[in-house]
């Protein structure tokens, strides 16, 4: 019975965030990885570029209601050699606004 009580209240903060999220576009994945690109310095050196969690939701006062996306990115810097994987956090703002910044390696 505990188990049964434990299962349904994870279910209702479960739908209370979701409720609570606001608007996350339905192509965030794509939305995301092109962010990405777009800060780049040769968007079209990239070897690996990939989504490697799912959008978490941020309700803090300070900066209410965002979305962030962790991406991983091996793409070419300013010499023109490869960087490795690098980390970036891509945030879908309630305005609509999709902003990417790089956080650093692996």
């Amino acid at each position: 019975m505990k188990t049964l009580k434990l299962i349904i209240a994870a279910m209702l903060v479960a739908i209370t965030i979701t409720v609570n999220a606001g608007n996350l576009p339905s192509d965030w994945r794509e939305l995301a990885l092109d962010a990405v690109k777009a800060r780049l310095r040769d968007p079209s050196s990239v070897q690996m570029l990939q989504v490697v969690d799912i959008p978490r939701y941020s309700d803090r006062s300070s900066d209410p209601d965002w979305w962030c996306v962790t991406v991983l990115c091996n793409a070419k810097n300013g010499f023109g050699g490869y960087t490795g994987p690098i980390t970036w956090f891509v945030y879908f703002r309630r305005n609509g606004h999709v902003d990417a910044y790089e956080v650093g390696p692996m």
